[in-house]
């Protein structure tokens, strides 16, 4: 319950009152409540001691006070509700307004409100600190449960590194020079963090949602690609398949292919869906360079920061962790392959500033055959 909660602004002083002596851990009856509205000489303005006297006396019992509450907060919400659509109203009737920015900034104060995740508010270090010692006791309990707390990679070292795997609400970026199976590792991370339980939504602007469960289902040796492409499968065939998709059937992952997904606004009101809905702990964008805001900016290279910033902006307003997919600039003619670095990223600059974590596929031998000793490691 909070002081705006009530309709009449004597009730929300009053609540107020009662909130203080809780906090002072003092007793909470008539006589305590009175005194405390005339120390902050409020009581005169809610109508003075028959106010009081009247209001108590209406109440038999306290034995259905969560009844009551839940009744004071159905309205409190029914107002707001009321209030954001009556704005809503108004500035969808202002021809300067962009439908699809409108609709955004809707679901986002929808999604921020019933979730309560606004970050419009500034907080006390102790109301902080509080908040942050409650997250890492649930962490505790997590673990305790069997549970990871983080979410899993699925490769060993590579979960050591990040002390256990991916955290919200970390904007990771993941790079590689065309055709070092950027696409693919990022669904194996997808399948490792279903796998335990951890719910995903791969945003694909590239390939189809088809085309990445059929990937899914390749993973099975017995499947040939050509097979399953051209519908020349064999009865043992399909039941290699029928085995690896029960498999992936139960798995939390989402698929988001569609052709306007490209669009940030659209990516986010997904993810923001899945979320309030319990239904995301980690975002996998596939990938960067043909993400689009539909907004004017001077160069791409100005877009470019604008999309990572609000996608590390999503990640903490939703408490997840986003997996960015980026391609590196192939290496100018003549000159020899050598390891990839940050510079290498495509119009990069904010990337390296949004970015909590920068990985880099390199595979020395897809370049040279004899660079056997680091073959494949990502």
């Amino acid at each position: 319950m909070h002081p705006e909660d009530f309709y009449l602004p004597a009730h929300t002083t009053l609540f107020r009152a009662i909130t203080r002596l809780r906090n002072r851990q003092s007793p909470v009856d008539l006589l305590t409540v009175m005194e405390e509205l005339r120390s902050h000489q409020e009581l005169d303005g809610i109508g003075g001691p028959l106010f009081l006297t009247e209001l108590t006396a209406n109440i038999a019992s306290g034995a259905h006070i969560r009844y009551h509450a839940a009744i004071v907060k159905e309205k409190a919400h029914m107002r707001r509700i009321i209030r954001m659509a009556a704005e809503l109203w108004h500035q969808a009737h202002d021809p300067a307004e962009d439908p699809d920015e409108l609709l955004e900034d809707w679901e986002k104060q929808v999604t921020e409100w019933s979730t309560g995740l606004s970050g419009t508010a500034s907080l006390p270090l102790p109301d902080v600190l509080k908040h942050t010692i409650q997250k890492a006791a649930q962490a505790e309990e997590i673990r305790k449960s069997g549970k990871q707390v983080a979410i899993p990679t699925g490769l060993k070292n590579l979960d050591k590194a990040l002390a256990g795997g991916w955290h919200a609400p970390d904007l990771i970026i993941l790079g590689a020079r065309p055709s070092m199976g950027k696409t693919q590792l990022a669904l194996f991370f997808a399948k490792a963090a279903a796998q335990a339980g951890k719910p995903v939504l791969i945003v694909s602007e590239e390939i189809a949602d088809t085309q990445l469960a059929g990937r899914y289902l390749l993973e099975d040796e017995r499947i040939h690609p050509s097979h399953l492409r051209s519908g020349q499968m064999t009865p043992e065939e399909w039941n290699a398949m029928d085995e690896t998709a029960g498999r992936l059937w139960e798995l939390p992952i989402w698929i988001a292919a569609g052709h306007d997904i490209r669009y940030l606004h659209n990516i986010r009101s997904e993810a923001r869906r899945l979320k309030r809905k319990g239904n995301l702990e980690l975002l996998i964008v596939d990938h960067l360079g043909l993400t689009k805001t539909g907004q004017k900016f001077q160069n791409r290279y100005q877009e470019i920061g604008h999309i990572t910033g609000e996608l590390k902006n999503l990640a903490k307003e939703l408490d997840i962790a986003v997996l960015l997919l980026s391609q590196l600039s192939r290496p100018a003619k003549g000159t020899g392959i050598r390891m990839p670095q940050l510079e290498d990223l495509r119009e990069s600059g904010d990337i390296e500033q949004d970015a909590d974590m920068v990985l880099i596929i390199h595979k020395p031998d897809y370049y040279d055959p004899a660079a056997i000793d680091s073959k494949g490691v990502p």
